[in-house]
């Protein structure tokens, strides 16, 4: 014990008052996350890793995601232990911002801790935290994914890139997409350093993390994709596009849309208002700093390399919410993958130091959007409940009216369109848009987890494609109709129709 402690004071810096600012993190996350871990909402593919057992992380290059939970459950089956991983989830992320608020002021608690507490409460962190099991796996690759921005600065160049390589390589043994907030923190550090009249040191810190970010891709892409990752689905998924320089533009044109919409609807709706004062600090703080490094006595080379970073600076912390997802084929399109937002975030909130940086009282307007933040959640987690009612409520109701139609013994169903979420949902999407994308009402057609849902509670049926619903509804019998979904029937098929079918 005592050489781990020799090693991690030689090689990391560690705020004095950690357990202080722990504390309070830990606190703040709870009550932030509260509603969620005594809803009891099954998220997703929760459902089935609750019902089987098993998950497919190993299948989608998560090993030590594997790994965790098989030493959690002492080798045996991933039964629901929930709330424990989400708890134990809030226990990493305060760890996580308590280590990163004494690289900005260790001598305050409140304000660098409120600076990074989005790396735990975006708009888009909310998908993860909603997983009973990922949670923890989730929040583990971003503990090691900002871990290399504690090293020591006596630490020697070739030591830090191979620290960092090793730690962002076992980042994305856990969770690949965590590795964006690593490019968004680069990014932040950066103009941290430049605020500190030390841009030398900032172009430094730049090359070992750049190259401990690519060792890590490489080694992830040699080792893990090569003989871990197995499946149509995973494959396809991470199938990049390359050579083709048409392919490549129009691939990248296309996941911004798809990703963009999700990033973009977080602040569509009321959100906005909240992050307001933003719109004035961000260019004030960067015209700042970009006369300071002017002023600096540092390499004529130097000094445009930083000019160039500081006043791109908005635009590369933009693409580092999506970063590599821009060049998949096939992306995942949900908000779980977006976690450089949260780097965008902090990065954002940073800028309020450079800007008021004699004038400490005026930083405390980051409570606003953090409110905001709340706000957000708080609505999400009640949309989800309502919503988990509903869709409880129409499973008894389908359930009925195939007992009053004879219908039990028809074992072929298809579902077409897809149910409405709960009134309360809706209206929390008119402040919150993103809440759309987040919470679903999982019945619906060709939706595996609206499937294994109505099994569960004694539907057993064998569910057919929509397209087959979709071809014969009209030569079927309506036997129920009413304001959310009408039946149809033939003397093999049930249709469950949501999308008010006209014949």
């Amino acid at each position: 014990m005592l050489r781990i402690e020799k090693f991690i004071s030689n090689n990391f810096s560690i705020r004095k008052d950690f357990k202080k600012v722990f504390y309070i993190t830990l606190g703040i996350l709870i009550l932030y996350i509260f509603p969620l871990i005594i809803s009891e909402h099954y998220y997703s593919d929760d459902l089935v890793h609750s019902m089987v057992g098993v998950t497919g992380w190993l299948s989608n290059g998560r090993p030590l995601s594997v790994l965790t939970f098989k030493i959690i459950m002492a080798g045996g089956f991933f039964n629901d232990i929930s709330p424990l991983p989400q708890l134990l989830a809030a226990v990493v992320m305060a760890i996580t911002i308590s280590l990163l608020s004494g690289k900005i002021d260790e001598g305050r608690v409140f304000i660098p801790l409120f600076t990074f507490l989005p790396l735990a409460i975006s708009p888009y962190y909310l998908e993860n935290w909603s997983y009973k099991y990922d949670s923890l796996t989730m929040s583990l690759s971003i503990f090691l994914a900002v871990i290399p921005f504690l090293l020591n600065g006596a630490n020697s160049f070739l030591k830090k890139a191979i620290f960092s390589t090793f730690l962002l390589f076992s980042s994305l043994c856990f969770y690949q997409a965590a590795l964006n907030i690593f490019i968004s923190l680069s990014i932040l550090f950066f103009l941290l350093n430049i605020n500190n009249g030390k841009t030398l040191i900032a172009l430094e810190q730049i090359k070992h993390q750049a190259i401990a970010y690519l060792s890590a891709n490489i080694m992830y892409i040699l080792i893990i994709k090569k003989f871990v990752i197995y499946g149509e689905y995973n494959i396809t998924h991470g199938e990049i596009a390359t050579n083709n320089p048409s392919l490549i533009l129009s691939t990248i044109i296309r996941n911004h849309h798809l990703l963009g919409e999700i990033f973009l609807s977080a602040f569509k709706g009321n959100l906005w208002i909240f992050f307001l004062p933003l719109a004035i600090i961000v260019p004030a703080a960067i015209i700042i700093l970009l006369k300071k490094t002017l002023s600096q006595d540092i390499p004529f080379l130097s000094k445009i390399i930083t000019l160039i970073i500081v006043s791109l600076c908005p635009f590369l912390l933009y693409i580092a919410v999506y970063g590599p997802m821009l060049l998949l084929l096939n992306p995942i399109t949900s908000a779980r993958t977006l976690l450089g937002a949260a780097g965008l975030i902090c990065s954002l909130f940073t800028l309020s130091f450079v800007l008021f940086k004699k004038y400490n009282k005026l930083q405390f307007w980051i409570l606003l959007p953090i409110f905001g933040l709340f706000t957000l959640a708080y609505s999400l987690y009640n949309a989800q409940k309502t919503t988990e009612k509903l869709e409880l409520s129409l499973i008894t109701r389908i359930q009925s009216d195939f007992s009053t139609h004879n219908m039990n013994d028809i074992k072929n169903v298809s579902i077409l369109g897809n149910a409405p979420t709960s009134y309360q949902s809706s209206l929390s999407e008119k402040n919150f848009p993103i809440i759309k994308f987040l919470n679903v009402n999982n019945i619906g057609q060709d939706l595996l987890w609206g499937n294994v849902q109505l099994n569960q509670y004694y539907f057993d049926k064998n569910y057919l494609p929509s397209e087959t619903g979709r071809s014969k509804i009209c030569t079927m019998e309506k036997v129920s109709s009413n304001s959310i979904y009408s039946i149809y029937r033939n003397d093999t098929l049930a249709v469950i129709d949501f999308s008010n079918t006209k014949c």
